[in-house]
């Protein structure tokens, strides 16, 4: 099973079992829906522990989200810094959205299809770069901003082309 990643848990929220999230999705109605199975990590130990939605509210970036299976804030404290994930088959992106982790491997290349390097990561600093590393090791940041710097993204040949302005390199 592959999984998508969607949500980070910063701390309990409340007495009940609810945690305050960080979403890492453009479609958390979607994500978070009532009776949703979603699944908890721990990055550390591998830990997973599936969970079902019972109810989630959002405030701009940040989630109040309420699982059935966790009743208290005492069991609430051990999933703190625990990743949301949901299955990859139960979370389809609509038309014109890529997923940053499909990005990820995918070769880099310029305007005359210039191989550049390899997307790395993606880092959310203010403003989301893609981290490109370079033959010989080193990285670059690419601003995620559609049709200034990234033009195109292509996930079934794995290509992004960029356009590279002066200082980017």
């Amino acid at each position: 099973m592959e999984y998508v990643r969607i949500g980070h848990i910063t701390k309990p929220f409340g007495l009940d079992g609810t945690f305050k999230v960080f979403g890492m999705t453009d479609f958390p109605k979607q994500r978070y829906k009532k009776d949703n199975v979603l699944s908890l990590l721990n990055e550390r130990t591998g830990e997973r522990i599936d969970v079902t939605v019972e109810r989630a509210s959002f405030v701009g970036n940040e989630y109040h989200v309420k699982f059935k299976e966790i009743t208290r804030v005492e069991d609430a404290e051990n999933y703190r810094n625990f990743y949301i994930e949901i299955d990859k088959e139960n979370a389809p992106t609509p038309k014109g959205f890529t997923r940053y982790q499909d990005m990820k491997g995918c070769k880099v290349v310029d305007e005359d299809d210039v191989f550049l390097g390899t997307v790395k990561d993606i880092k959310e600093t203010g403003v989301t770069n893609i981290v490109v590393e370079k033959e010989d090791g080193t990285t670059f940041y690419v601003p995620f901003v559609k049709k200034v710097f990234v033009l195109d993204i292509n996930i079934e040949t794995k290509t992004v082309k960029i356009k590279v302005i002066p200082g980017l390199l």
